[in-house]
C-alpha cells in the first residue's frame, strides 16, 4: 500500500513539472503571438514591422533602441523570447491542477494576462524600459489586447501537458501495477 502512495505522490508532481514545462511551451508560443499582433500593427501604422521587437531591447539600448537595426531586433526577441517563457512556466506552477483537468485554463490564462499586462506596464516597464513604457501610452488599447491573446493562448497549456505527458502517465500506471 506504501508503493501506491508513493508512486501517486510522484504522479502529482510529474504531473506539476509537466504543467510547468506545458506552461514554457505556451508562454513561448503565446509570446510569438503577441509579438506578431504588435508587429502587423506597427506595421500597418507606418512605424515598421520589427518596432516593436527593438523598443523590447530598450533595456539594453536605451532610447537607441528606436533607430533599430539587427542588433536592438535580434536583443529584443530574445528578451521578450525569455520573458514570455518564464510567464508561461509560471502560469504552469501556479495552475490549479483541478483547472488545468477541467478546461477552464483559458479564463486563468485571461486573468493571468491581465495582471501580467498590469505588472508590466506600472512596474517593469517605468523602472526598467522607459522607451517602450513611452510608446506603449500612446497605444493601450492594442498593447492589453496582446496580453489577452497572450492569456488565451497560456490556455492551451492543459493540451500541450496533455501531449508531452502521456509517457510519464503511462510510466507511472505501470509502475502502480507492479507495486500492488
Amino acid at each position: 500500500m506504501a508503493a501506491i502512495t508513493t508512486t501517486r505522490t510522484r504522479y502529482t508532481d510529474t504531473f506539476r513539472n509537466d504543467l510547468i514545462a506545458a506552461g514554457a511551451i505556451a508562454g513561448f508560443l503565446g509570446g510569438a503571438c503577441m509579438a506578431l499582433l504588435t508587429m502587423i500593427l506597427s506595421a500597418s501604422a507606418g512605424m515598421g514591422f520589427w518596432h516593436p521587437v527593438e523598443l523590447m531591447s530598450g533595456i539594453f539600448y536605451g532610447v537607441d533602441a528606436i533607430l533599430g537595426g539587427v542588433g536592438p531586433v535580434i536583443t529584443g526577441l530574445i528578451v521578450h523570447a525569455i520573458l514570455t517563457t518564464a510567464l508561461g512556466a509560471l502560469f504552469g506552477a501556479i495552475l490549479p491542477v483541478d483547472q488545468a483537468e477541467s478546461g477552464r485554463a483559458t479564463g486563468w490564462g485571461l486573468v493571468y494576462g491581465a495582471l501580467c499586462w498590469a505588472a508590466i506596464t506600472f512596474v517593469v516597464l517605468p523602472v526598467m524600459n522607459q522607451t517602450m513604457k513611452d510608446r506603449v501610452d500612446l497605444a493601450p488599447g492594442w498593447w492589453f489586447a496582446s496580453f489577452l491573446l497572450y492569456g488565451v493562448v497560456l490556455g492551451a497549456t492543459p493540451a500541450i501537458r496533455a501531449a508531452i505527458g502521456r509517457e510519464v502517465e503511462r510510466v507511472t500506471y505501470e509502475e502502480t501495477r507492479r507495486a500492488a
